[in-house]
C-alpha cells in the first residue's frame, strides 16, 4: 500500500503543480504590470515552439533571458509562470513518448557523464535532453525524464525576483538529492525536516508566493513520510517498537531547533506517544492529522 502511495505521490505532486501553474498563469496574465512588449513577445514566443521537442525548451530560456534582462522583477515572475507552463507541457510529451519507446534508457540516469555511453542514437538524445534543461532519471527502476533544475540559474535567476530565486534555488537543491526511491526514502529524515522548516519559513514570508499551493500540498506529503515513515524506511526499527533512531534525530532535532513551530507543534505530542509506546495516542493523534488535512491517508 505504501509503495503504491509512493508512486502516487510522485503523481500528486506533478498534477499539483500542472494545476497551480495553470491557475496562476491566468492570474499572472489577467494582473500583469507589464507595460512594455516583452510579456505579449513571449506569449507569442512560446506559442510558435514544438511542446514535443526538448529543444525548444532551451529556445524558451534563452529567449525569456534575452526579453526580461533589466525588465521588473515582477515582470519577469509573472513571465515565468508561462516559462513553467511550457517545460511542464515539453516534459509530459516526453514522458508519454518515452512509455512507447522500447530503448533501454537506464544507464543515462542522473547527471553523470560516466554512466552514460557516449555514442549512438540514444546517447545523441540523452545529450540533447541535457542540453536543453532535461535528464533521464529512475523511478521504481523505470526511466523517465525530468527537469534539470541546474539549466535555470544561468538564464532565469538573473531576471527573476530575490523570492523567486529563493524558491528556484530550494526547489533546486532536492531535486539534485532526491527524495523517494524504491518504495524508501533517499535522504535522511532530519534533512526532509529542514525542508519541511524551510517550506514553512518561506510561506511565512511570502504567503501570496505564486506557488504557494503547490508548495503547501508539498508539504503535506513531506509531514506525512516524517512522521509516518515509509515501506524501505520505517518509522520503527524491524521487527520492534523502537523507534528508528535516523527519526528519533530528526524529532529531536525539529524540537531543539525550531519549538515554535508549526511542524514543531505536530512533532511534540507524537513523538512523546511514540516514547510512551502509547499506540492508542499515535492512532488518534494521526487520525487528527488527517482529518485536518496536515497529512494523508495510506487508505485514500
Amino acid at each position: 500500500m505504501r509503495l503504491l502511495f509512493a508512486v502516487f505521490f510522485l503523481l500528486l505532486i506533478f498534477s499539483c503543480k500542472q494545476k497551480n501553474k495553470k491557475e496562476t498563469n491566468i492570474a499572472a496574465t489577467k494582473n500583469s504590470l507589464v507595460t512594455d512588449h516583452s510579456y505579449p513577445k513571449y506569449v507569442s514566443f512560446l506559442s510558435s515552439l514544438d511542446s514535443t521537442n526538448p529543444e525548444s525548451a532551451g529556445r524558451a530560456a534563452r529567449e525569456f533571458n534575452e526579453l526580461f534582462k533589466g525588465a521588473d522583477k515582477n515582470k519577469a515572475d509573472s513571465a515565468f509562470v508561462l516559462f513553467e507552463n511550457f517545460n511542464a507541457s515539453v516534459e509530459k510529451n516526453l514522458n508519454e513518448a518515452l512509455l512507447k519507446d522500447t530503448t533501454n534508457y537506464a544507464p543515462y540516469a542522473g547527471n553523470s557523464s560516466e554512466a552514460s555511453p557516449k555514442s549512438g542514437k540514444a546517447a545523441a538524445f540523452v545529450e540533447k535532453l541535457r542540453k536543453n534543461g532535461y535528464i533521464i532519471d529512475l523511478v521504481e527502476g523505470s526511466a523517465y525524464t525530468r527537469r534539470d533544475y541546474n539549466f535555470l540559474p544561468a538564464y532565469i535567476y538573473p531576471n527573476v525576483s530575490t523570492v523567486m530565486q529563493q524558491y528556484l534555488e530550494q526547489v533546486r537543491k532536492e531535486a539534485n538529492e532526491g527524495f523517494i526511491d524504491d518504495a524508501g526514502l533517499i535522504i535522511k529524515p532530519v534533512d526532509l525536516a529542514k525542508r519541511i522548516l524551510f517550506w514553512e519559513d518561506f510561506l511565512a514570508a511570502n504567503p501570496s508566493f505564486i506557488y504557494a499551493g503547490s508548495i503547501k500540498e508539498s508539504q503535506r506529503s513531506f509531514v506525512t513520510f516524517l512522521l509516518e515513515g515509509i515501506d524501505n524506511t520505517p518509522l520503527l526499527e524491524y521487527g520492534s517498537t523502537k523507534l528508528n533512531l535516523d527519526f528519533k534525530e530528526a524529532f529531536e532535532y525539529v524540537l531543539k531547533e525550531a519549538p515554535q513551530s508549526n511542524l514543531a507543534n505536530l512533532v511534540r505530542p507524537y513523538y512523546a506517544a511514540l516514547q510512551a509506546k502509547n499506540n492508542s495516542r499515535l492512532e488518534g493523534i494521526l487520525k487528527d492529522y488527517r482529518k485536518r488535512d496536515l497529512i494523508f491517508s495510506f487508505e485514500d
